[in-house]
């Protein structure tokens, strides 16, 4: 591992985890998703792992806006390949 991954990608799953639980706790924050990047995700779509990144990291997006980008991919087939496991970590089936 190189020196400058000072947190594992447990621990920075977890974090995430624990963020968006505080996040749904708060009714003005509810709307936000987080997202974590990790250099050693396993995180992956169709067999490519869409959550490596050079660097651990982090993002916090609104879960509305990812709602109504995910709507204008419906139809396309872009999710045809994806498992059970993939859809529910990318927030499908979704209200």
């Amino acid at each position: 591992m190189a020196a400058f991954l000072l947190i594992h990608v447990a621990a920075l799953e977890a974090f995430v985890r624990r963020l968006e639980a505080r996040l749904r706790a708060v009714e003005a924050l509810a709307d936000l998703r987080v997202f974590e990047a990790h250099p050693e995700s396993g995180f992956s779509v169709g067999g490519v792992p869409t959550r490596r990144s050079p660097y651990p990291s982090f993002q916090v997006l609104g879960h509305s806006l990812l709602k109504q980008a995910s709507d204008s991919l419906r139809g396309s087939g872009y999710s045809d390949g994806f498992s059970e496991a993939t859809l529910r970590g990318v927030g499908m089936p979704r209200e």
